[in-house]
């Protein structure tokens, strides 16, 4: 199989487990896409697709144990996608587990610039709309 042999040329990426986890869940083997899944967030526990795709596997397979939250709660939190988020939100509802808000842009003080104002205001640009 391609992606058995791709995890094997590339071991510090979790693409290539992530895309066999997807192959074993299209047939079925549930338990052996859960394992690469695992394994894919070993190697990256923050990326957005793996995340989802444990979380999948774990609500067909009816878990509501703290794993399976926390996966759930992370996609919200994360928002990789609208879908995804709603779907996560649902889930955790079906759980009872208490709605998360829904995540802001945090500043450590009043002060503080948010990133969009910092590049609005950077030097480079305000040369550019200056050569307009």
């Amino acid at each position: 199989m391609e992606f058995q042999y791709a995890s094997t040329l590339m071991p510090n990426r979790a693409e290539p487990l992530n895309n066999l986890g997807v192959v074993f869940e299209a047939v079925q083997k549930l338990d052996d896409a859960a394992d690469r899944y695992e394994q894919a967030l070993e190697i990256n526990p923050d990326q957005p697709s793996v995340i989802c795709n444990l979380a999948r596997i774990y609500v067909r397979r009816n878990r509501k144990d703290e794993r399976t939250k926390n996966l759930l709660q992370q996609i919200v939190l994360r928002n990789p996608s609208e879908q995804w988020s709603t779907w996560a939100s649902e889930r955790l509802a079906v759980m009872g587990v208490p709605k998360l808000p829904k995540p802001t842009i945090l500043r450590e003080s009043p002060n503080q610039p948010l990133w969009s104002e910092l590049i609005r205001h950077s030097p480079k640009a305000k040369a550019n709309s200056a050569g307009r």
